[in-house]
């Protein structure tokens, strides 16, 4: 499943909407953006689930064209909207700056990570100079891994947090 033209519509009006508008309206578009991530962890679990056996290059290619753009996507969002909102709401002091500074370098890297994924992908795609099959699932499950943990810890940290403050005003 790649990016649909709706999906990409749908993140270019999350991002419209939760740039310059209320509070509710960037936690939409964070919501939006932690289930597309979700969806490529998913669709990198499948592609590791299926190794060794021959590959569906059509989906290996569509992961490999739609995870960087999706990640940096969020990752612009986040550190330019969502982190802004989370302080002003949550009004959480040194605690909140510190995760969230840590939120950020992890970006960082999950943006290295998914350049490698995306090489890898691209290596397995040409039959080029791959690597074993289990190195490869090992690379993937450790992605997808992270990836799923750091959503966790962004939902239950500053989402949820978020929202029931909203909620209660």
């Amino acid at each position: 499943m790649s990016l649909t033209d709706s999906t990409v519509i749908q993140l270019k009006l999350a991002q419209i909407e939760g740039e310059g508008s209320a509070p509710s309206a960037c936690l939409t578009a964070m919501r939006v953006y932690h289930d597309l991530l979700l969806s490529m962890c998913d669709r990198l679990e499948c592609i590791a689930d299926t190794l060794p056996v021959p590959l569906n290059t059509a989906e290996c290619q569509d992961v490999t064209q739609d995870l960087l753009p999706s990640m940096t996507a969020s990752h612009h969002f986040e550190e330019n909207r969502f982190f802004r909102d989370a302080r002003l709401i949550l009004n959480g002091g040194r605690a909140l700056d510190d995760a969230i500074a840590r939120l950020c370098e992890e970006h960082r890297e999950d943006q290295f990570f998914a350049e490698e994924i995306c090489e890898e992908m691209r290596s397995l795609i040409t039959g080029g100079n791959q690597r074993n099959a289990e190195v490869t699932g090992y690379m993937l499950r450790g992605f997808f891994g992270q990836m799923r943990r750091h959503i966790a810890f962004e939902r239950d940290f500053l989402y949820i947090p978020m929202t029931q403050k909203l909620v209660n005003l």
